[in-house]
């Protein structure tokens, strides 16, 4: 009965390492994996004329498409410095298609979203038994008021690294940038280049020294 009860602790100390929470460390160790999940919509808000924004529903699985087919331009490793960077998007798009769209958009902009928001949205999700870091872009608005002509179209995003395991957040970070592209689908993908951009040349660095 004892050796059983051996072997029992045995399995459980060497598999436990693998569910415990990572640090935020973890997030900036360029040896750490690190899962995509893709774009977020929980809380999203398309600010302006609602049908300047085509068909949402469809955009929100075409946008997390067009990061897995197109990663040459959307490169998440070499915007985190990341040896190793899994596919998951999955995740985000299953939750994103129980999403009513008609709760999202808004002629005027709506109020900012906090960090208990971002971590509220990642507690809810099902990582569908994936561990590890996972990375997503929690959108919060795409503002495109059409009324006023010298205002740019912005895109306000979320990066957030949750513990998959947990569903706790790591780091959340809020950024905003300007739309650019032709098409719909285009023209709010050029925000979020233009957002790893940053990502990739100041701003991870930045983090990294701010959560140490």
């Amino acid at each position: 009965m004892k050796t059983k009860n051996l072997l029992l602790f045995l399995v459980v100390a060497l598999t436990t390492p693998l569910a415990k929470a990572q640090s935020v460390s973890d997030v900036f160790d360029p040896k750490t994996p690190i899962s995509w999940l893709g774009w977020d919509f929980s809380r999203a808000k398309f600010v302006g004329i609602k049908e300047s924004f085509g068909d949402v529903k469809s955009l929100m699985s075409s946008w997390n498409d067009l990061m897995s087919t197109e990663r040459a331009k959307f490169n998440i490793p070499t915007m985190l410095g990341k040896k190793t960077v899994d596919y998951k998007f999955d995740v985000t798009k299953m939750h994103n298609a129980a999403l009513d769209v008609n709760t999202m958009f808004s002629e005027k902009p709506t109020d900012k979203l906090q960090r208990s928001d971002i971590e509220a949205i990642a507690h809810s999700y099902d990582y569908q038994k994936n561990t590890g870091i996972g990375l997503m872009f929690n959108i919060e608005s795409f503002n495109k008021q059409e009324k006023d002509s010298k205002m740019k179209s912005e895109a306000t995003v979320w990066v957030t690294f949750v513990n998959m395991s947990t569903g706790d957040v790591l780091v959340t970070e809020r950024m905003t940038d300007f739309a650019k592209g032709f098409g719909v689908r285009n023209y709010w993908a050029g925000a979020i280049t233009a957002i790893m951009k940053r990502v990739q040349d100041d701003e991870f660095k930045k983090w990294k020294k701010k959560y140490k």
